[in-house]
Parts: C-alpha cells; sequence; structure tokens
C-alpha cells in the first residue's frame, strides 16, 4: 500500500467514520479543498468511501449516489456506516 497517495492519506486521518466526523470537519471550505486535493488521487475503491463520506458534508445527495455504486468496503467500513 503506498501511503503517498492522497487518498491513502486522507482516508487514515478520517478513519474511522462517526457521527462526529462531521462535527469534526466543520469547517466547509476546508473539507472542499481536501476533497479537491484528494478526487485526482482516487484509483483505490475502499478509500474513495473516505473521501465521498467528507463529500456528504457538502453535498450529500451526490455523495450518497457515488456511495450507493460500490460493490466492496475497506476493512470496518460499510455502506450503512458510510450514509
Amino acid at each position: 500500500m503506498n501511503y503517498e497517495n492522497e487518498d491513502c492519506r486522507l482516508g487514515i486521518q478520517v478513519l474511522p467514520v462517526l457521527p462526529i466526523t462531521e462535527a469534526l470537519f466543520f469547517d466547509v471550505g476546508y473539507v472542499k479543498e481536501l476533497v479537491k486535493w484528494t478526487s485526482p488521487a482516487l484509483l483505490i475503491e475502499k478509500w474513495k468511501g473516505f473521501v465521498y463520506a467528507l463529500e456528504g458534508i457538502y453535498d450529500k445527495e451526490n455523495a450518497v449516489k457515488k456511495i450507493c455504486k460500490f460493490e466492496g468496503f475497506d476493512d470496518g467500513n460499510s455502506l450503512t456506516n458510510l450514509l
């Protein structure tokens, strides 16, 4: 696993996705920048969920659509957890 990739670097900071995650990432402008910075590096399906979870803070509809298309989730992550 290459932890130099933006998606991995962001994912390990967001783990685990909990209800408090939204409160911790309260600065929507900052969250948008994180998603923008990470999006070009989204190569691994299992890390996308963490980015989409953050995207859901400011664009729930599109984030849910993306998450619902997943065929698998990272260890400790699930559809229910991300929704």
